[in-house]
C-alpha cells in the first residue's frame, strides 16, 4: 500500500466533500465572504437549487477522489483506469475535473436566476467626485 501517494488525494477528497456538505445545509451558496452577500443578485428559489444540485457534484467529485485512492493504494483495481505500469492513470482526474467543470458552469448559468429589483452597486465613487472639485 501506498498510503503517502495517496495523501493528497485524501485531503482533496475531504475538502470537496466538505464544500458539497456546505452547499447542500447552507442553502445559500455556502458563501460567507461579503456578509454573504455574493448571491444576493439571484432569487433565493434558484440560489437554493444550485446549492443542491451544485452540493451533490462537490460530492459526486469527491467520490471520484475517494476511488482514485482506492486504486492507489490497490485495494480495488480496475485496468481500464490503469496505465502500463500498474498506476492510475493522470487522465481519471483530469477527466474528472474537466467534466465538474463544465457542468458546474452548465447549473451556473442555467439554475441561477437574477432578481428584477436587483441594481448592481457602482464600482467606482471617487470618478463622481472630481467634478465637484472644480
Amino acid at each position: 500500500m501506498n498510503f503517502s501517494g495517496s495523501l493528497f488525494n485524501i485531503v482533496l477528497a475531504l475538502v470537496f466533500a466538505y464544500e458539497g456538505a456546505m452547499m447542500i445545509v447552507k442553502k445559500n451558496g455556502g458563501v460567507t465572504r461579503n456578509g454573504g452577500r455574493y448571491y444576493d443578485k439571484y432569487t433565493p428559489e434558484s440560489v437554493v437549487r444550485f446549492s443542491i444540485i451544485s452540493g451533490i457534484l462537490f460530492f459526486a467529485l469527491a467520490l471520484v477522489e475517494g476511488l482514485i485512492v482506492l486504486l492507489q493504494m490497490e485495494i480495488i483495481s480496475i485496468p481500464a483506469l490503469m496505465n502500463e505500469d500498474g498506476k492510475v492513470s493522470i487522465w481519471v482526474t483530469l477527466i474528472a475535473v474537466l467534466v465538474f467543470l463544465v457542468l458546474y458552469a452548465i447549473i451556473y448559468f442555467a439554475v441561477l436566476k437574477k432578481r428584477d429589483d436587483y441594481v448592481e452597486p457602482a464600482k467606482d465613487d471617487r470618478k463622481q467626485d472630481d467634478d465637484e472639485e472644480y
